[in-house]
Formats: structure tokens, sequence, C-alpha cells
């Protein structure tokens, strides 16, 4: 995928800058629960975890998985937060393979835009329910 301007100057400046990002207050990831990834004393994105492991999605099985539940949201849209708080879950979590998550129509081209594989797709309540993963 072709990166706009936009997205090469944040790139630029984040890979310039380096900020500094961890998780929750005392720096630890939670395997079931919710987490925040701060940049400095700033939260940027709260997501859930559901199960971490392997997990199966329609008879497949995606070994050494997160599962996000409980929604994803990032501070402030367009900032590159998401982007961002991705790739450090995947450098701090070295084992890491693949993001597992839900999503509705709505926000589906914005975890495609970020790298986010359609895996299954089913009826909830007359609007699809979408499982995606996005890869290390």
């Amino acid at each position: 995928m072709e990166l706009t301007i936009r997205d090469k100057v944040r790139k630029l400046l984040m890979e310039q800058e380096k900020p500094h990002l961890h998780f929750n207050e005392d720096g630890r990831f939670n395997k079931d629960g919710q987490n925040i990834v701060y940049m400095g004393d700033n939260p940027i994105v709260t997501f859930g975890v559901g199960e971490v492991g392997n997990i199966e999605v329609d008879g497949r099985n995606y070994p050494n998985s997160i599962m996000l539940r409980g929604g994803w949201n990032a501070s402030e849209q367009k900032q590159g937060y998401s982007r961002l708080a991705i790739a450090f879950i995947f450098e701090k979590l070295p084992r890491i393979e693949n993001l597992i998550l839900e999503c509705r129509n709505g926000v589906y081209p914005v975890w495609v835009k970020l790298g986010g594989e359609q895996i299954s797709v089913r009826d909830s309540g007359g609007h699809p329910l979408r499982t995606l993963k996005i890869a290390r």
C-alpha cells in the first residue's frame, strides 16, 4: 500500500522524535482486561484484551495472537495513534504474531488501512460483524 505524503511526513517525524510509549500506568501489559497505551503521560489508545495465545476463528487456528475485546479507542482521530499503538504492541510483545479483532462496517475501512485482513464475517442482528487479523 502506497503511503500518502501526510503519512510519510508523520512517519519521518515519529522516527525522529521516537515518542516514549508505555502500557498502563505501571508499564505492564494486562493479559485479560483493559490496557492503555500512553505517550509520555498522555493516554493515546485504550483497548481490551479477550484472550492471548492460540485463537480459533471459524475452525482456523491463529497461534501467538491477541484477541482484542471491548473496543479500541484512540484519544484523537487521524493522528496516527492507532498505527503507533499497533507497532508498539508488536515491539513490546515479540512473541505475538497477530492481533485479532471484531468490527462493524463503519470502522472496517480504517482497520484495513491499518493492515487488517478479513478472516471471517457473520451476521449480528442484521449487521455484519467482521473478524480481522493484523499480522506482525
